[in-house]
């Protein structure tokens, strides 16, 4: 297989960088600074503004992009079938890439940190499961622990905290909260909160992993109550998926999600099948995962989502510059994370590092003997 060419922003970069695996690692498990380095990477990307619109001269915000990609009613495979999860994984990549991009260009961020940390800078991922992973019961009754405690709100100066302001819901606190200049006028991102939306317990999530071995088995528990789930927890702007990108809490709740994705795949040893070999297992159009089949809004016909169909990534009316309709990919083009000879679509080569505690609850029943896209542990 020929080494991909990188995407847009990797090849745009003013000063490359090495070519090793990107280390997406938990949000709490970063140190301060890795931490503020990301936060502000994502505020300094609603601030990064150029043509980027295929065929206008109109001004708009790398952020600004992705959340349109999201919203649009073109791309209705992002959710619902079955090019939900490698859709999403490319969507990951490359907000990741833009990150390292504007962190590399952005004035206000090479004042504040190195080359090096640029190139180290990859998506952390919300550890959400740890909450009841570690905390089975919640306060008052349930099955979960309490994810307002979980990693990502414990430093409410950057992502905010799980308080929001009373009769508006708009956050106040952190870097994104109302009264920033992050959001435009009427855009202000608001978080409800809803323990009463979670309902899963862990050896339910151990189950779903272990158990279905198929991608049309387990592609609705990963879609509905992991990924469904935790956007009716938050509430307000993240559930609604015309609104959801709005908020930072979207990018480390997907990572999350593509990190689960990776341990199934990583479970049952599927990395080790090559892209050209991959079967019915691995991946199979479905329409929809569950609920009303999913219709292309132009033609107004229900579509499947075959292993070589491409997956379409249009803004509300035009494409990205960076993401032409010729360079689109396919589930087959996103399936492998890469190596260091032979990455995957657009550059596609990172890993999830470990020790990862759903790994560990997963191990027994897994029959992979080893784990390679997850758990991975990082070359010192």
């Amino acid at each position: 297989m020929a080494a991909a060419t990188p995407d847009w922003f990797t090849r745009n970069l003013p000063n490359p960088c090495p070519n090793v695996p990107r280390i997406r690692r938990a949000f709490g498990s970063l140190n301060y600074e890795e931490k503020s380095l990301y936060a502000n990477s994502v505020f300094q990307l609603r601030k990064y503004q150029d043509k980027y619109i295929s065929g206008s001269n109109n001004l708009i915000s790398i952020f600004d992009i992705f959340q349109q990609m999201h919203a649009s009613s073109k791309n209705a495979m992002i959710h619902g079938t079955s090019a939900f999860p490698p859709q999403h994984k490319v969507l990951l990549w490359l907000y990741e890439s833009a990150l390292r991009f504007v962190c590399q260009n952005s004035a206000v961020l090479k004042e504040m940190y190195s080359w090096e940390q640029c190139c180290a800078l990859s998506l952390p991922y919300w550890d959400w499961d740890s909450g009841f992973i570690e905390e089975p019961t919640m306060p008052g009754g349930g099955n979960w622990g309490n994810i307002a405690n979980t990693d990502v709100f414990q430093n409410p100066e950057l992502f905010g905290d799980t308080t929001p302001q009373s009769g508006t819901n708009f956050i106040d606190e952190g870097l994104f909260a109302y009264y920033t200049d992050f959001d435009p006028p009427g855009q202000d991102i608001k978080r409800a909160f809803s323990f009463t939306s979670l309902n899963t317990a862990p050896h339910i999530f151990r189950n779903f992993l272990v158990n279905n071995p198929t991608y049309s088995r387990f592609l609705p528990y990963l879609h509905g109550p992991w990924h469904g789930q935790i956007h009716a927890y938050v509430g307000q702007t993240m559930q609604l998926s015309s609104t959801t990108a709005l908020d930072p809490l979207f990018y480390l709740h997907h990572c999350n999600i593509d990190r689960h994705y990776h341990i199934w795949i990583d479970c049952h040893d599927h990395e080790f099948i090559e892209p050209e070999d991959l079967t019915d297992a691995q991946y199979v159009a479905v329409n929809p995962i569950a609920g009303e089949a999913k219709a292309d809004p132009l033609s107004k016909n229900v579509f499947t989502v075959m292993i070589d169909e491409k997956m379409n990534f249009f803004l509300y009316a035009s494409t990205p510059t960076f993401l032409p309709q010729s360079d689109w990919p396919t589930p087959r083009d996103s399936w492998t994370l890469g190596t260091e000879d032979e990455p995957g679509w657009g550059g596609i080569y990172y890993r999830y590092a470990g020790p990862d505690r759903m790994v560990n609850l997963v191990d027994s029943g897994c029959p992979g003997e080893t784990w390679n896209w997850v758990n991975y542990t990082v070359p010192v």
